[in-house]
């Protein structure tokens, strides 16, 4: 019944408060908050510094964001006049939800560092917040996988990776 262990957990305190026994409360209390303890050391990862792009450093694969950013917005938003290639049933099937609400997703990220779009160590622009976003919404509403992502959004697995925790803590900041 309890499959992973958010879930076991989760059932375990369940099952104390049933029983009502003050040591089996006692016993979940203090394996929930190592559980979550856990939690917060792993997500802390996420927030350690990585080398980047550094002058003398092996060169990260081309990556064209300018382009890529190009493309999702004429396939999904109207550029100079002209109507995207794809309409609002299409993009509300693919980022499974309605165009106005990631209008407003969107908006609220660009006032998060993490998501606004900065240049690297050689000047080149790096991924720009609507990159960001999208990868998100893919993995989060479809199930992507990190590493295949970078068929529709110019980012490696580990920014994608990072890039979703720290949207998911957005959200629930939020």
């Amino acid at each position: 019944m309890c499959d992973s262990d958010d879930d076991q957990a989760m059932c375990a305190i369940a099952a104390a408060f049933a029983n009502d026994d003050d040591d089996d409360v006692a016993a979940a209390v203090l394996a929930a908050e190592h559980h979550l303890g856990m939690l917060d050391h792993m997500i802390g990862d996420f927030d350690t510094r990585r080398g980047g792009s550094l002058p003398g450093k092996a060169p990260n694969k081309q990556r064209d964001f300018v382009s890529g950013e190009r493309g999702l917005l004429w396939d999904y938003f109207e550029v100079d006049g002209d109507p995207p290639v794809y309409v609002e049933k299409d993009f509300t099937r693919r980022f499974r939800l309605p165009h106005i609400v990631f209008d407003l997703v969107y908006r609220d990220l660009l006032s998060e560092p993490y998501f606004q779009q900065r240049l690297n160590a050689t000047d080149e622009p790096q991924a720009s917040t609507l990159h960001k976003l999208t990868a998100a919404l893919r993995v989060l509403a479809c199930g992507v996988a990190y590493g295949s992502v970078d068929e529709c959004v110019p980012l490696s697995e580990s920014t994608v990776c990072e890039t979703v925790h720290r949207f998911a803590r957005f959200v629930v900041d939020k």
